[in-house]
């Protein structure tokens, strides 16, 4: 028996990158995986579903947890990976820039822990998982909207450890 067979694993930025290769360890290990990321098109393949939503926007985030919670049940692990990388120096980063990379990499982890440690906690079991940066503690240049969503996103991790402890 696989060390994950019979679990559910959800991993958003699935796509490519750190979220694509968790998602096929994870499958590699017996779990149902549900890849998610905007530029997924929904299909299914074995034990692998993929779907698409913008994490940038709440409510399809709401709207998709609710699916697969109706669906799939309540997952045993979460890993919140979508993100989003900016270089820039801070004289050349325009507002708009800042905002994506708060949307991307603090407001959409926000949208789905709000959207999943209810069920998870309420059914007393599951993990979930953010995946930062080491820019959330150490400081470069030409990093400043980066650094800040990632930095707000270590925030957000350690608040919900302490909110969601023992449970």
């Amino acid at each position: 028996m696989s060390r994950l067979e019979g679990r559910t694993a959800v991993v958003t930025g699935a796509s490519r990158g750190i979220g694509a290769a968790v998602a096929e360890l994870f499958a590699a290990e017996g779990a149902r995986v549900i890849r998610i990321a905007r530029s997924l098109k929904p299909a299914s393949r074995g034990a692998v579903q993929d779907l698409t939503c913008d994490l940038t926007d709440a409510d399809q985030v709401s709207r998709l947890a609710a699916d697969i919670l109706s669906r799939q049940g309540v997952p045993d692990i979460v890993v919140s990976n979508a993100g989003a990388f900016l270089l820039r120096p801070l004289e050349t980063t325009t507002a708009a820039e800042l905002e994506l990379q708060l949307a991307v990499n603090l407001k959409a982890p926000f949208a789905v822990a709000k959207a999943f440690l209810p069920a998870m906690q309420e059914s007393g079991r599951g993990s979930f998982i953010t995946v930062g940066s080491v820019a959330d503690h150490t400081a470069y240049a030409e990093n400043a909207a980066y650094a800040a969503s990632k930095y707000g996103l270590r925030g957000l991790h350690e608040t919900l450890l302490a909110e969601y402890r023992g449970t």
